[in-house]
């Protein structure tokens, strides 16, 4: 199975800020933006559609790719992220997590120190320390 992750952030006052996700479907912790590739789908179709089911926001900027994959088991099933994306949204913007199937219940714009404690994979974590984005 593969699968598109965003790292989405702002600047607010000179200091970046990531959005995350509280998970509640089939498993509970913290996590950045992904989203499963649907069959003849570009992966920048599967992030844009991701940012459109579990945000409802339209105003973002994919910045670049992120040079991080990572993969795991799940269920005896291959999970590959076959692309990260860097993303701005403006914070200001309202987010709206309901979908059909609740995936999140909860998002927080947290500094890259405080999501660096709450997300709950290392692979995440290790994608979010690799991030610069004043260069």
């Amino acid at each position: 199975m593969k699968k598109v992750q965003g790292v989405i952030f702002d600047v607010r006052c000179g200091v970046p800020y990531f959005l995350i996700f509280h998970r509640v479907l089939n498993w509970r912790g913290w996590e950045f933006l992904k989203e499963t590739l649907e069959p003849g789908e570009t992966l920048l179709e599967c992030l844009k559609r991701g940012i459109k089911e579990e945000t409802h926001v339209k105003r973002y900027k994919i910045v670049r790719k992120l040079n991080k994959k990572h993969s795991w088991m799940w269920n005896g099933e291959r999970v590959e992220i076959a692309q990260a994306y860097l993303v701005r949204m403006p914070m200001k913007q309202k987010i709206n997590l309901k979908q059909k199937v609740i995936e999140h219940d909860e998002y927080k714009w947290a500094t890259k120190e405080e999501a660096l404690k709450l997300l709950t994979h290392t692979n995440q974590r290790k994608i979010l320390r690799s991030v610069r984005l004043f260069r």
